[in-house]
């Protein structure tokens, strides 16, 4: 369905912000129970494993489905699955803000991943129909910054809320904000020509075994990956998982590649370049998400501090990346964004590598220099790394690659939550990750956290890798 050229300077801002936030708040609520985590798990009496699940249901819904409604957004119209994505965010908020029990928590947290897939996949979509060619970097720039900007303010606004009110409001507080931005789209968003294909046409060219089989191989895949520690590693539920996840998502493969409508277009990959940024951006939201999930476990239960505190810790990393991610979104346009985002990551190896050798340290000065120094990292690798996927994804496929592009992300958000919290768990007295883990020795907390942060160094060393290579790839156009 075709959409009206805003030409409008004014309006034009008006859709930057609207679509700006709806990444920023479809990754805020991947993250923003990071901090409550230990607050939900100690209401519901569940283990750290168990809790995990509010934030990977999410994420991996979420994951799953972006293709799905990318495809769906030209079927029926961007502006109509934007709108409605909001709409069904906003109501399962409340619902997640109501939930009488953990299980209830995690489905409303699944009906969440859909709203948020939703407004990700048609907001990007949205940028290069809405807007002139000449704004397209500057968008997708502030597009990358804004879904960054979520990942990460998380923490302190979910500890503030948890601390000084209920980890219910972490939910509840979207709904006059989903609202308003409702209203906003609908005024600002302008959407035209009928499409050239009949709606149900184009449903039965959907790709719905595709569809069937890359969720359920990512879903079998991650409860593997997530049940491994409690079921054991060579237990048949586990072994089973595995073996599903690699036949499911093989034939995945096989079968895109032969059909004609495909739900993931395998011949954006066959540019390296635009292949190598892919990598590095799921190399690097492993060690955003994996950090962030540890972070509040390490403040609370080796520094003493409760929900609040931790929350405030946590913001320096927050106002640190507010600073730096416009600034070197703005550098990506003037210089390489490759370089950029080759020594961003480099940085953020080294800054893993240093808190690591640090962790047993007393006080607060080390972990807050590792949130300085990790939030320059990524605030300089975020917005150029995106900028650079969409420049060099093919001409007239922008909305195809940034489908691609947020899938990819996505995943790097499930993976990273996954690894890090296995790890961690696996150190732990009986390798079993209980919630109250306070009377656990220092020895066994530190043991997890240090090779849970060693994993986080090496993820950074091929996000640096895949970066330096984007120079040297081979363009195909």
């Amino acid at each position: 369905m075709a959409m009206e050229t805003v030409t409008d300077r004014n309006s034009q801002r008006w859709v930057i912000i609207s679509i700006a936030f709806a990444a920023f708040m479809s990754k805020l609520d991947s993250s923003i129970v990071n901090i409550s985590l230990p607050t939900i798990s100690r209401h519901f009496d569940i283990n750290p494993g168990t809790a995990s699940w509010v934030i990977l249901s999410y994420l991996l819904v979420q994951t799953t489905t972006m293709m799905i409604f990318g495809k769906l957004g030209d079927d029926i119209g961007l502006k109509k699955t934007f709108i409605g994505g909001y709409a069904i965010f906003t109501f399962s908020s409340l619902l997640c803000g109501l939930a009488p029990s953990i299980k209830m928590l995690i489905a409303f947290r699944c009906m969440q991943g859909l709203g948020g897939a939703m407004l990700v996949t048609s907001a990007f979509a949205m940028v290069p129909r809405l807007l002139p060619r000449s704004l397209l970097g500057s968008a997708f720039g502030i597009l990358g910054t804004g879904a960054g900007l979520g990942v990460i303010v998380g923490a302190p606004v979910g500890g503030f809320l948890t601390g000084f009110f209920s980890w219910r409001w972490v939910f509840l507080i979207n709904l006059p904000v989903g609202i308003l931005a409702i209203l906003i789209a609908y005024r600002v968003i302008r959407e035209a020509k009928p499409p050239e294909r009949t709606i149900l046409k184009r449903l039965k060219e959907f790709d719905i075994f595709g569809t069937v089989m890359s969720f359920t191989g990512l879903f079998a895949l991650i409860f593997a990956l997530n049940r491994g520690e409690e079921t054991g590693w060579s237990s048949p539920l586990t072994l089973g998982c595995f073996f599903a996840a690699f036949v499911l998502l093989l034939l995945f493969v096989v079968w895109e590649k032969r059909h004609e409508h495909p739900l993931l277009d395998l011949r954006l990959f066959s540019n390296m370049r635009f292949t190598y940024a892919n990598i590095a951006a799921f190399s690097a939201f492993m060690l955003m998400a994996g950090s962030g999930f540890l972070m509040p476990f390490y403040l609370e239960m080796t520094k003493g501090l409760v929900t609040a505190q931790a929350g405030l810790v946590i913001v320096v990393f927050s106002v640190v990346y507010m600073i730096t991610g416009p600034f070197a979104g703005k550098l990506s346009d003037k210089m390489d964004p490759s370089v950029l985002c080759a020594v961003a990551m480099i940085s953020a190896a080294a800054c893993c590598l240093t808190f690591v050798l640090t962790l047993s340290c007393r006080g607060l000065s080390f972990p807050l220099i590792f949130l300085v120094w990790l939030a320059l990292s990524f605030g300089v690798f975020i917005s150029p790394n995106n900028n650079q996927a969409m420049k060099l994804a093919p001409r007239n496929e922008q909305g195809i690659a940034s489908g691609v592009f947020n899938t990819i992300t996505s995943l790097g958000l499930v993976f990273g939550v996954t690894l890090f919290e296995t790890i961690f768990s696996h150190f732990l007295p009986g390798h079993s990750a209980r919630v109250d883990i306070s009377s656990a020795p220092t020895h066994a907390l530190l043991a997890g956290f240090q090779n849970a942060y060693a994993l986080g160094a090496l993820v950074a060393f091929i996000a640096f890798v895949s970066s330096f290579l984007i120079r040297n790839g081979t363009r195909h156009r």
